[in-house]
């Protein structure tokens, strides 16, 4: 399902994996920060957060295993996905990006079942709202540096969002260079809360153009 590159996999199970490699990560910090700490409870969730990668990446079916085969759906995804939005909420030490990630991987899977669409403009589209939504709670913060890095990116999600209509003559390219300079200031400067969502999803939107998705 979906559109697939010349690598033989489709946009939303690079998402997905990229998803699935972070919650890895956070799964490993929480066994760093039980063994630093003497403290079983970040080892509990990190078993938790580790066998949640391991179920996604078997349903991405990267290696050929018919006995642990999981079904690669829009549902399953999303499921998953609300699943690392909880662990978040209730402070399981998983980053909110991760389980964004991985609902960003069903919407794709699901609009590109019958529809022709871009997926690298549907994750950079999303990118560009979580930027704004970011960047409004930097400026809500008063402080300083989150206000002026607030502003600098509301100016450049808007950027992003006339790259990717064809309805307003904006003369603003959608390109690999464009998305890779907003992400990349997204991913340094544009998180108020330390969520680094914005960034992330942009630059994955990069690679996915630099896929032809």
């Amino acid at each position: 399902m979906g559109e697939s590159s010349k690598v033989h996999i489709t946009a939303s199970r690079v998402v997905a994996l990229i998803g699935m490699l972070m919650t890895i990560g956070d799964g490993i910090n929480q066994i760093i920060a039980a063994i630093r700490l003497n403290d079983p409870i970040p080892a509990l969730w990190a078993i938790l957060i580790i066998l949640i990668a391991l179920v996604l990446f078997l349903s991405i079916g990267l290696l050929e295993m018919r006995k642990f085969k999981l079904p690669y759906e829009w549902w399953f995804l999303l499921i998953i996905g609300i699943i690392l939005v909880v662990l978040w909420w209730v402070g399981s030490g998983i980053h909110l990006v991760c389980g964004v990630l991985i609902l960003i991987a069903c919407l794709v899977e699901l609009m590109t079942e019958k529809e022709t669409y871009w997926p690298s403009k549907i994750v950079a589209f999303i990118g560009a709202i979580f930027a704004i939504v970011e960047s409004t709670l930097g400026i809500i913060s008063q402080d300083p540096f989150n206000v002026f890095w607030g502003v600098i990116g509301i100016v450049i999600s808007i950027f992003l969002l006339l790259s990717l209509q064809k309805k307003i003559k904006a003369n603003i390219p959608y390109s690999w260079h464009l998305v890779l300079i907003i992400g990349f200031i997204c991913f340094m400067w544009i998180q108020p809360m330390g969520y680094l969502v914005s960034g992330t999803v942009i630059l994955v939107a990069f690679v996915l153009v630099l896929m032809a998705y």
